[in-house]
Parts: structure tokens; C-alpha cells; sequence
């Protein structure tokens, strides 16, 4: 007979991300020099040389994002994490003020112990004043308070694209719909899902009025994409669509942050 062999277990070790990317690049670019950079722009093989060149953000900021002195509105970025399991985008976006671009639910269990929120914001205001505000802990309806945290990584800018939506236009991420048939309600959903834009509803939810309901996304892109896919479709055609502005805080301002 041989002795069983012995077992050893070893704990988890979890690691708290302070937000920061160790980045492989010392500067912006992959490219080694402007001529390399013109020649990969220019190449017939590449897919990329047919998209307009508002889209080319790698050559306009480099692969990665290293803001000018001069610059303003680049941390953007907050971080949520120490979640509960059950925990949504949903309920952890609601206290949240201010004009959010995108959130993300991202699951980083196997390394912190929990999912955690990547939140960016329009404006680096917006995230300063809520950083302030919330002092580090975010309180949830379920389970102890969540952590918040800034990233210290600078967000790379917006698109001009997107900017031109924004600022020009006046896009969020909340969709108003009124003057909606009870029995169109379930064809919305249905449309959405034949462009995969389901899994980018945050949530849907009955207005205070009758005929009217609330379509928040997880960012602006896709509520931007919702909103154009919706309106095409001549079902829809005596609804009323408006995007929603957030909530932002009494005193958006945060010094030259702003």
C-alpha cells in the first residue's frame, strides 16, 4: 500500500485595481516614425483606409492616449467596485448625477472578489463633483456600500463624431418615447435584437404618463444606434422621440477641470 498523497490547497489572492495600465509603449503609437505612420494609413491592404478619417482615431491620437499640458476633460473615468453578486448596471447607475458616455459591467471576480463598473463620463466635471460627493462609497439597495475610485488613466477623447451628437444635437444615453401603442412596446425589443443592441439596454421603464417610456442604454453609441434603427420603421411612425438629459450635480464646475 502507498500513503495518500498529501493536498495542499492554496487561497485566492486578491488583487484591488488602483485603475492604473502598466502600458508596453513608452510614447503614443506603435508606428517608428511619421513616414511608417503615412505608409500604413495609405495601404490599399488595410481594411481601415476606407473609413473617413474622423474614424482613424489611432492616427489622430496614437494607440494610446497621452494628453497635451493644455488639455482639459480628460479624466473622465471612475471605477465601481466591491459589488454585490446581484448587483445591475441598472442600480448601480441610478444614484449616479451627470452625463454619463458609456458604463460597462466587467467581471474581474477572479481577481478582486467582485464585478466592477468602468463609468465615463461626458465631463471630467461630472466625475470629479460625484467622486467628491460620494467620498469613496456608493450606497446600493442590497449589501454594504460599494467603493468608488477614480481612473487615473486619462479616457481617450470623444470622437468627433460623437461630439457633433452631443453637443450639436443633443444626444444621451435615455430615450423619452411617447404617444407608444401598449402593443408596440414589445415590438421595440424586438427590433433592438435583430442589431444585437439588447444587450446594451441598461433598462425600460413606463413614464408617469400613459404612452410614454424610458430606454436607457449603456452609452450614447448605442442609444444613438437604437434611435436611428427605431425611427426608420414605420410602426413607430406616430411616436415622439426625445433624448433625456441627466441630472448633473448643483455646481458642475470643478476649477480649470472644467
Amino acid at each position: 500500500m502507498t500513503a495518500p498523497a498529501a493536498t495542499t490547497t492554496t487561497a485566492k489572492q486578491l488583487v484591488p485595481w488602483d485603475g492604473k495600465i502598466n502600458w508596453a509603449l513608452n510614447g503614443t503609437t506603435v508606428f517608428k516614425d511619421s513616414d511608417e505612420e503615412r505608409r500604413a494609413r495609405v495601404n490599399p491592404s488595410n481594411t481601415f483606409n476606407r473609413e473617413s478619417h474622423s474614424k482613424l482615431w489611432v492616427f489622430q491620437f496614437g494607440l494610446r492616449y497621452v494628453p497635451a499640458a493644455f488639455e482639459h476633460n480628460v479624466y473622465r473615468a471612475i471605477k465601481v467596485d466591491n459589488l454585490p453578486a446581484g448587483a445591475g448596471l441598472a442600480q448601480i447607475l441610478a444614484p449616479i448625477p451627470g452625463e454619463i458616455l458609456s458604463a460597462r459591467l466587467l467581471d474581474t471576480r477572479a481577481i478582486t472578489g467582485s464585478k466592477t463598473a468602468l463609468v465615463t463620463f461626458v465631463h471630467q466635471a461630472d466625475a470629479v463633483g460625484f467622486l467628491r460627493a460620494a467620498a469613496g462609497l456608493l450606497p446600493l439597495k442590497a449589501g454594504p456600500p460599494a467603493r468608488v475610485a477614480p481612473i487615473p488613466t486619462p479616457s481617450y477623447p470623444i470622437s468627433a463624431d460623437m461630439e457633433k451628437l452631443i453637443y450639436d444635437k443633443g444626444y444621451t444615453r435615455c430615450i423619452r418615447i411617447t404617444h407608444l401603442r401598449e402593443s408596440l412596446k414589445g415590438d421595440i425589443c424586438r427590433a433592438l435584437s435583430t442589431a444585437y443592441l439588447v444587450p446594451q439596454i441598461e433598462s425600460i421603464h413606463d413614464g408617469p404618463s400613459p404612452g410614454e417610456s424610458l430606454l436607457r442604454f449603456c452609452s450614447i453609441k448605442a442609444a444613438a444606434a437604437a434611435y436611428v434603427l427605431l425611427r426608420a420603421q414605420a410602426k413607430f411612425d406616430e411616436c415622439q422621440w426625445e433624448f433625456v438629459k441627466a441630472v448633473r450635480s448643483k455646481n458642475p464646475r470643478i476649477g480649470i477641470w472644467d
